[in-house]
């Protein structure tokens, strides 16, 4: 099935789809640059939207914040920062500021070095420091992997990517290596630096993961392909 969406939805490069796990609904909209497939492209104002399924391969969109809220008035659009989705809140981990609505606009945004969470319940953000993940510099391009089986929130771990706030596909690129590691713990805000050992992958941006939790209480993360 093709599900057409409002003309409110925003349009975005390098967007993202939220799951809220209580409600089965999807959350869309914060994150993105504006779309190279439109001429002139045009940067949307920030709103989010739900998406709720129907359970027969369709479903309906609906508005949960529209450009005028209030909690704009903290938040900017993040692209290219490291993304997932836990317990109950959406988390974005660095990236970059879009500051105008041009095909290029990756190469000249801002990074950011802040970590920004939407409460789903709550349809809340907050937006915080990220204290103790500053010595990795800027994250763009990685991956944050949520963990759901240690902690009582579970916990994130953010792996690869770029860390010289350089900029999306810039020359001099600093790739961070798989060998040191930072895992969030959300239900304490803090972050912990951890090495790996054993045979590490190359470094790499934009690249994918999965997790399987065993029936010994260990945790595998796969990771496959990138540049």
């Amino acid at each position: 099935h093709s599900t057409s969406k409002p003309s409110g939805v925003p349009d975005l490069d390098g967007g993202s789809l939220w799951c809220n796990p209580k409600t089965g609904s999807l959350i869309s909209g914060l994150t993105g640059n504006a779309p190279g497939f439109m001429s002139p492209p045009s940067l949307p104002s920030l709103s989010l939207w739900t998406f709720t399924p129907d359970n027969t391969g369709s479903g309906s969109w609906r508005e949960l914040l529209g450009s005028d809220d209030t909690a704009w008035d903290s938040i900017v659009r993040p692209y290219s920062g490291l993304m997932a989705v836990g317990k109950d809140s959406a988390y974005i981990l660095g990236g970059l500021t879009v500051p105008n609505a041009t095909v290029n606009s990756y190469l000249n945004g801002t990074p950011l070095s802040g970590i920004v969470s939407f409460n789903m319940s709550s349809s809340t953000f907050k937006n915080s420091s990220a204290n103790g993940y500053s010595f990795h510099g800027t994250a763009e391009l990685g991956v944050l992997h949520y963990v759901q089986n240690f902690g009582p929130d579970g916990v994130f771990v953010a792996m690869g990517g770029d860390v010289s706030g350089l900029g999306h596909y810039t020359p001099g690129q600093a790739l961070k290596s798989f060998g040191d590691l930072a895992i969030f713990d959300p239900a304490s805000g803090t972050f912990y630096n951890q090495t790996a050992t054993g045979n590490l992958p190359e470094p790499r941006v934009q690249f994918c993961t999965a997790g399987v939790a065993s029936s010994n209480g260990t945790y595998e993360i796969f990771l496959y392909a990138g540049w």
